[in-house]
């Protein structure tokens, strides 16, 4: 596995931002006068109970170590009031003692963590041409990653390696399979929002009751996901917390998420971040929904893959090696990509994270992609809020296990 990713960087700065608004009484007399939290008479004790829970589980989270002092310090909850949900997390396998701190004079405080593998996601992403999956736990480590290359097809050989492949990733890794919170299964395609109907998919045909076809071969859970949507999520994950950013898919086809506030917009009709589908060039080349200049007809990899047989690592490292032709091919490209950014930009105003195949590549020639953007823009001379992505193949496999773990730690 090429890259290991740890636990997102959360910056909590005030209370607010764990969430002690009007649902929770703290316990201090200074809370109580409303200087930091606003007592709510329609909030029962199971909710307060389990608010303060939930905060004291995602301090430990982000901090990664801490004492029990310091979690009744920072979120200015009595030691009893600490010391009973510490017991609650620890019965629920969650967090655990991992030594002692140094002393300052006295007994030394005892070190708390979070156990990771106590849960864990999946992300199984399903292109036309391969599987991905990735395992990640609580703490947003990517546990292990596995592609194969395999063209999709609807039926019982397919789903079968489905089925193979799970059951590898999971036994490699010695995952009880109780601790599994699901299967985000990540599609080219516009899901419902039901998260099982597929309205309409991309490239290649999938049955109309595929999510039924599914359940014999995957033994958890499992929701389905556009694969757009879990990159965005992955990259917003690792980002710093709280910032709003477009994640552009550049693959086989272009597509992309909307991530504001850490959340994805999906829109009205579940197809927010089609951004391959905004004409690029009125008039121009045809693209395969049938319209014409589509930014997907000059941004999908498969423009430049299709200069070197199918590949694209050969691709780059022809450009790389200063080939000729890939170097007009891939300079014509980056103007229409720069072209695209910058109505991104003009749009929404926030960061653009370039992802997908293409993005697996792409640092190298990150600094020139953001010198062309930023002699577009009307408002800025500076582009380095483009970036590119952190992962290779690995983005809406990792976005989809993410998913899953983080409607769990908004739970606990």
């Amino acid at each position: 596995m090429e890259e290991k990713f740890i636990q997102k960087r959360c910056d909590f700065t005030n209370m607010e931002e764990f969430g002690i608004m009007e649902q929770i009484i703290l316990e201090t007399p200074v809370a109580r006068k409303g200087k930091i939290g606003i007592v709510s008479m329609k909030s029962t004790s199971m909710e307060l109970k389990k608010i303060n829970r939930n905060n004291i589980y995602r301090l430990i989270l982000n901090d990664k170590k801490i004492s029990k002092q310091d979690v009744a310090y920072k979120l200015r909850l009595s030691l009893p009031t600490v010391s009973q949900n510490l017991s609650e997390l620890m019965e629920m396998d969650l967090i655990e003692e991992t030594g002692t701190f140094e002393s300052t004079g006295g007994r030394k405080a005892k070190c708390l963590s979070c156990n990771g593998r106590a849960k864990v996601g999946i992300g199984l992403d399903i292109t036309k041409n391969h599987i991905s999956l990735a395992i990640v736990d609580l703490t947003g480590n990517m546990v292990d990653c596995i592609r194969v290359r395999r063209t999709f097809e609807a039926d019982k050989a397919y789903y079968e390696e489905i089925r193979s492949l799970l059951e590898q990733i999971v036994e490699k890794n010695q995952i009880d399979p109780k601790t599994v919170l699901g299967v985000a299964v990540t599609l080219p395609a516009i899901i419902g929002g039901d998260r099982k109907s597929i309205p309409q998919v991309y490239l290649f045909s999938l049955p109309p009751d595929f999510y039924e076809e599914l359940k014999e071969y995957i033994p958890y859970p499992y929701t389905f996901y556009n694969d757009s949507n879990g990159g965005g999520f992955a990259e917003m994950w690792y980002r710093e917390k709280g910032k709003n950013i477009l994640y552009l898919f550049l693959g086989p086809t272009v597509g992309g998420a909307i991530l504001l506030d850490d959340k994805i917009y999906y829109g009205d009709n579940q197809r927010s971040g089609e951004f391959g589908h905004t004409t690029l060039v009125p008039g121009g080349k045809k693209c395969y929904c049938g319209k014409e200049g589509c930014a997907d007809a000059y941004l999908a990899s498969s423009i430049l893959s299709d200069q070197t047989d199918g590949s694209l690592e050969r691709f780059f490292k022809l450009l790389d090696a200063g080939d000729d032709h890939c170097r007009k091919i891939w300079e014509e490209y980056v103007y229409y990509l720069s072209v695209h950014i910058n109505n991104l930009r003009t749009f929404f105003d926030c960061k653009v994270v370039l992802g997908g195949y293409v993005g697996g590549y792409i640092k190298k020639y990150i600094k020139d992609i953001q010198i062309q953007v930023a002699g577009r823009n009307t408002f800025e001379n500076d582009g380095s809020y483009v970036e590119a992505s952190n992962f290779s193949w690995w983005s809406s496999a990792v976005g989809g296990a993410l998913l899953y773990v983080s409607e769990f730690i908004k739970e606990v």
